[in-house]
């Protein structure tokens, strides 16, 4: 079989990306933990917020190589979700370093941030000194 198919076990079949899918999980995900979305390329700001919103036990979030999350995404994370005490937003090419200082000065929990070291402004940084975060860059 060729590669590509989902039956040679070696790749994923293709999986349509359907509306609203992710919010309709969150809601039945409140007691979740841990989150890994990392290198997903279709997921959008409105999509992870919605889904978020109903998960307030999450302390552990990678949305590593998500290219189309912006400022928004961690903004709405520091709202929604204060028990996060662990975050990969590496290689999120729409977050900077506003995005970014906005979510460590509003993230009580906060113990490690995986992120680029362009995008910590000083702000951050000595913030993140003070409450013991962990910036791993």
């Amino acid at each position: 079989m060729p590669a590509g198919t989902g039956t040679s076990g070696r790749t994923p079949p293709h999986v349509e990306r359907e509306s609203g899918l992710l919010s309709t999980l969150g809601q039945d995900l409140k007691r979740l933990r841990k989150l890994d979305l990392s290198f997903n390329d279709m997921l959008l700001d409105k999509e992870l917020i919605s889904m978020l919103v109903s998960c307030n036990n999450l302390n552990e979030l990678k949305v590593r190589g998500c290219k189309k999350l912006t400022n928004l995404a961690v903004v709405s994370l520091a709202k929604c979700c204060e028990r996060l005490q662990s975050v990969d937003v590496m290689y999120c090419c729409g977050m900077d370093a506003q995005g970014v200082e906005f979510f460590v000065l509003n993230s009580p929990n906060l113990r490690l941030l995986h992120v680029e070291g362009n995008k910590v402004s000083d702000v951050a940084r000595t913030w993140a000194s003070h409450k013991s975060i962990e910036v791993v860059a």
